[in-house]
This record gives C-alpha cells, sequence and structure tokens, in this order.
C-alpha cells in the first residue's frame, strides 16, 4: 500500500469531511494505479482541483513505514536529483 496525502493552500477547500485532519487522503494499492512499460513501474493517481501546498507520500505494510517523502510547492525538491 501507498499512501498520497495531499495539502491544499486553503484547509476549506477540502471535503468537509477532512478538514479536521488538514490533508486529503488519496491512498492507493499500487495493483490498482499502475502502469509497467519495459523497466518503469509507475502508479498514477488524480489530483483535486484545488492549489496545493504539498504532497507527502510513501509506502507502507503491515509493519509500518517502508520509506516516504515529500514535496512542498514553494520549495525546492531535495531527492538528490535537483540542483540545490
Amino acid at each position: 500500500m501507498f499512501f498520497l496525502h495531499v495539502d491544499p493552500t486553503d484547509v476549506n477547500d477540502l471535503p468537509s469531511q477532512r478538514r479536521r485532519y488538514g490533508f486529503d487522503n488519496l491512498d492507493f494499492a499500487f495493483e490498482s494505479h499502475h502502469l509497467i512499460k519495459g523497466e518503469v513501474c509507475a502508479a498514477s493517481r488524480d489530483l483535486p482541483d484545488y492549489a496545493i501546498a504539498a504532497i507527502r507520500t510513501g509506502q507502507y505494510a503491515g509493519e509500518g513505514e517502508i520509506w516516504k517523502g515529500s514535496f512542498h510547492v514553494d520549495a525546492p525538491a531535495h531527492d538528490g536529483n535537483a540542483p540545490p
């Protein structure tokens, strides 16, 4: 399973049932949202229409998180691939 949490720039843009959490939960199972083409595996999810401040994602199993990462829209990515 993968988690995909989307933080809006304005919490009031979230569906009412998500406002108390402060983010949209778009968690998914890879098997239902995947694309495999040659050596490339990717997952695809539609993002909401509201302005996004940050995206937090990762993978978890029964014992907990395997990995996680985040991207803040107003800051450069720090994933080792982007220049500082």
